[in-house]
């Protein structure tokens, strides 16, 4: 009975190093981040019904604004002080200009 104790716990004792080495080596490896970026087009759907002879002229056209919840979220080109506005009218859908994101993250947008 000694003796298989004794065998037991030198391959426990063996194996631990070689699993903790192991470990060590996996979370020390190098990662590198890639330098792209990836783009983003938001759609954004309008749907205009109405009765018939009830629309002024121009009442189907709708100005929209899209602005960041941090200031430091990417916007699409022809933002101006970090808003982004366009109009859409009728019933419409369409893509927001590309967004380019280069850093992997959440991002939050109000649109309104």
């Amino acid at each position: 009975m000694e003796i298989r104790k004794s065998r037991t716990v030198c391959r426990r004792y063996f194996i631990l190093p070689i699993l903790a080495t192991m470990v060590f080596m996996m979370s020390a490896a190098t990662v590198h981040a890639s330098s792209d970026y990836a783009t983003v087009q938001i759609p954004v759907k309008q749907i205009f019904t109405a009765k018939q002879g009830t629309v002024p002229e121009g009442g189907n056209t709708f100005y929209y604004e899209l602005i960041p919840q941090q200031k430091e979220y990417p916007m699409p080109e022809g933002s101006k002080d970090g808003i982004y506005s366009f109009t859409m009218k009728d019933t419409q859908e369409s893509g927001l200009e590309g967004i380019a994101y280069s850093k992997v993250g959440d991002y939050e947008y109000q649109l309104r």
